[in-house]
């Protein structure tokens, strides 16, 4: 499925500046605990591409990884391709089994796991490039969200589905240890926590 882009933003720059949209597959098990209550579980993959986007207008000199940056320079930016691993556990309520179409309202929460972000400055005139500044820390994480969805039931074996709804997504670790002199680096990561609105369509088989 595709859905949220990744909220990794150097100054004021924001997640679809800096990432194409993102791709999501995963796999669930759902099971029946009665005629219109069903808990599942599963895991999924994200992955979103990096694009070059315009990350610092220097207006004061300072130093990004070890490298003096001076006033004046205009800098290009690329993140390491933003990646998530989740386990996903929650319950669906259904309004109605017995027609082919089934809408439904869902509670879910995910452990999540974001590799370490970083980030690759470059200046084009000049040739001065910084690479693997630390942007966010390998992170542990969390998400919960409730949806509202509908199932339509293709053959007694199969259905498709599309749902949506609101989701929380948890803070990552920032890393400022690559940063100095530059303050509107050192706060764009740390409101990585963000409210967004996925869509997701799915395929079910029954067995």
């Amino acid at each position: 499925s595709q859905g949220r882009r990744p909220a990794a933003a150097p100054g004021m720059r924001t997640g679809m500046a800096c990432f194409h949209r993102p791709h999501k597959v995963g796999v669930d098990i759902d099971y029946g605990l009665t005629p219109l209550l069903e808990v599942f579980g599963g895991v999924s993959y994200t992955r979103a591409q990096a694009k070059r986007f315009t990350a610092l207008d220097v207006t004061f000199t300072g130093t990004v990884g070890g490298t003096v940056i001076v006033a004046g320079s205009e800098f290009l930016g690329e993140f390491h391709d933003y990646q998530e691993y989740a386990g996903t556990v929650g319950v669906r309520r259904f309004f109605d089994r017995k027609s082919r179409l089934k809408p439904y309202v869902a509670a879910q929460v995910s452990a999540r796991h974001v590799p370490a972000v970083d980030l690759k400055l470059f200046n084009e005139a000049t040739g001065v490039q910084v690479d693997d500044i630390k942007f966010y820390k390998s992170t542990y994480t969390y998400s919960a969200g409730l949806r509202v969805g509908m199932r339509f039931d293709v053959t007694d074996y199969a259905a498709i589905g599309l749902e949506t709804g609101v989701t929380y997504f948890g803070k990552l670790r920032d890393s400022d240890d690559s940063l100095s002199g530059f303050n509107e680096f050192h706060e764009s990561n740390n409101d990585s926590d963000r409210f967004e609105l996925p869509l997701t369509v799915r395929a079910v088989l029954r067995f």
